[in-house]
């Protein structure tokens, strides 16, 4: 799919992956070393120390935040790949070492539920 349907529960983002399929959390990693990385995992394994998963909020104008934080948007330095990154908006110009990275605001909103497992 082109499009990914989260759902938070408990300041704790997931993905909807539907009852029958293990729960995909989103973690963030706001340390030196992950400056702000966010990724997901599958399943209710052990996080390595840095990692977090709580702390998600959506704002009165519907905004997913962390923490209180927004996010930022990395290109791929490969002129080839035409995707993006996204990182929690710390106040690093280039996390990760990116360059041309956006912050953007993600504003949410209700919608039918669809259930994917992401990959």
């Amino acid at each position: 799919p082109k499009d990914a349907i989260f759902y938070l529960k408990d300041s704790i983002l997931y993905l909807h992956t539907g009852a029958s399929k293990p729960v995909q959390k989103v973690f963030l990693d706001r340390s030196g070393f992950g400056q702000g990385k966010i990724g997901y995992l599958t399943g209710d394994g052990q996080l390595p120390s840095r990692w977090e998963v709580q702390g998600w909020t959506i704002d009165g104008a519907g905004n997913l935040k962390f923490k209180g934080k927004g996010l930022i948007a990395c290109p791929s330095s490969d002129p080839k790949i035409k995707s993006w990154t996204v990182w929690a908006d710390l106040g690093i110009a280039t996390p990760g070492g990116n360059k041309g990275c956006l912050p953007f605001t993600a504003y949410t909103m209700k919608t039918k539920p669809v259930a994917c497992k992401y990959t």
